[in-house]
């Protein structure tokens, strides 16, 4: 290996699969500079996140299109989008409801309850779904008491899908049509802030429609290569129900989703912060992996196997004590560097992706603040509680609240989460303690004692009252993005 010496990713590889992990700034640098360069290739590049940190690319591309859920995009999980075959759809959309777990049973009920309304409607909707459940268990036409509590399940699946934020995202009909998210360039796809299971069919349902699309197309037909990167992986790709997957589980929904994509020639791109919170099988699974600066012990042992840096003998030292070397190189890696390996590598090698340049095009672009909806509500709800005691970082705080809703953190792993600086924060949670939304607690023992914050019942009930607003205040019909 040389120093200075120009290096890359070829195209090719990306059809293994691709990893980013590690400090949140570096990392998104990377994946920005990797959808920029396979943009400029003719490649599609859906970017799966809830950051507004991608709306930049807009300014070094025309060809990038930004859509933030339930505001200028709502995806309808039952079009079919004019598909032949509505059964391997079907089958698609009920593997996107994997992380409801869904009995056996209940997987049936749903099968024959969808194909009574696709012989109705055309296309149908998740609320069409949830009149035909509503009707089903009206007529009591129940066999013994797990059918009628298999169907008040479903109901209440149905219910939280058509309300609240998901209500915005997931009713009615899809706008745009999905197939004009798969088409050669930047597509950038905005998620609210909610509960896990949701981002987790979310994710799945992105996968499935795309899976569908591309299956569709006929062999003579052209169409772009196309890449899937889902930012954030380990927080909401690989739990369920709250609680992370058991790990056999894991698994086996990636590798049933890698299937998938490599059928329809799809790449799919993880990110996250912590390798350790993917499985160890799972990190095998990738062919090309990208590393920046990690900090904690657990995520050096995730990664140092993948990365193949274990058994590694160019210096005179010990194989133990050139081990303790490499694994120290992590912790110190500087901004934009990393160690990246690829299939046709044996090793890891230190490489350094260089940052975008400033204001190419000399725009600012905001695409949430120029968009009216075309049909207003007369009357507003009054602001929220959040509204009055955020005059500004109101995103950031509700990002906060919504991640410790989910999690005990301390302040180095909220701002490791979320991406935002250690100042701001800090200014963050002491505003939100001053409100009580939040409250601290010290867990462990000297001298291992450290202070966590969690939610406190004011603060989910901010929550739900922003959620409201949010629902509220949204369009009934977007205008074209």
């Amino acid at each position: 290996m040389q120093s200075e010496t120009r290096v890359g990713l070829r195209f090719d590889d990306l059809s293994a699969g691709l990893l980013t992990l590690g400090q949140t700034k570096s990392r998104i640098q990377t994946n920005q500079r990797i959808a920029l360069e396979a943009s400029r290739r003719a490649f599609a590049y859906i970017i799966i996140t809830t950051r507004s940190t991608y709306r930049n690319l807009v300014q070094y591309t025309p060809e990038c299109r930004i859509y933030k859920l339930g505001h200028n995009l709502r995806i309808n999980p039952l079009d079919t989008e004019n598909l032949d075959e509505i059964n391997s759809y079907t089958d698609l959309l009920i593997a996107a409801l994997h992380p409801f777990a869904l009995s056996d049973k209940q997987w049936l009920l749903l099968q024959r309850l969808l194909a009574n309304i696709y012989s109705i409607h055309s296309p149908p909707t998740l609320l069409d779904l949830l009149d035909e459940i509503r009707a089903y268990q009206a007529r009591g036409e129940f066999s013994d008491f797990s059918e009628r509590r298999d169907a008040q399940f479903l109901e209440r699946l149905f219910s939280s899908l058509t309300s609240g934020l998901a209500g915005a995202c997931f009713t009615g009909n899809s706008h745009p049509q999905f197939a004009q998210l798969i088409s050669s360039g930047i597509t950038v796809i905005e998620c609210p802030i909610s509960n896990r299971q949701i981002h987790t069919f979310l994710i799945n349902l992105i996968l499935a429609k795309a899976c569908a699309l591309r299956l569709e197309h006929k062999p003579s037909t052209l169409i772009p290569p196309l890449i899937l990167l889902i930012d954030d992986a380990d927080l909401y790709l690989f739990n369920s129900s709250g609680t992370y997957q058991k790990e056999i589980e894991g698994i086996k929904d990636i590798r049933h989703w890698q299937h998938r994509l490599s059928q329809s020639d799809i790449a799919l791109h993880l990110s996250g912060n912590h390798p350790a919170q993917l499985y160890p099988e799972t990190l095998g699974l990738f062919g090309t992996l990208i590393v920046h600066q990690l900090k904690l012990k657990r995520d050096i042992d995730a990664i140092q196997v993948p990365l193949k840096l274990s058994g590694i003998r160019t210096s005179p030292y010990s194989t133990k004590r050139e081990s303790h070397h490499q694994r120290e190189l992590l912790r110190t890696l500087e901004p934009g560097t990393a160690l990246m390996t690829r299939p046709d590598l044996q090793t890891a090698i230190p490489v350094r992706i260089t940052a975008l340049p400033p204001r190419p095009l000399g725009i600012d672009y905001d695409p949430f603040t120029v968009q009216l909806p075309s049909q207003p509500p007369e009357i507003l709800p009054s602001p929220t509680m959040l509204h009055k005691d955020f005059t500004n970082y109101l995103e950031e705080a509700v990002r906060i609240l919504g991640l410790l809703r989910e999690y005990q953190l301390t302040p180095t792993a909220l701002s490791q989460t979320s991406g935002y600086a250690d100042d701001l924060v800090v200014y963050l949670l002491e505003t939100l303690i001053s409100h009580r939304y939040i409250q601290s607690h010290e867990m462990g023992k000297r001298p291992y004692r450290r202070t966590v914050f969690t939610i406190t019942p004011k603060g989910e009930s901010a929550l739900a009252e922003y959620a409201q607003y949010f629902t509220i205040s949204s369009p009934t019909n977007s205008p074209q993005p």
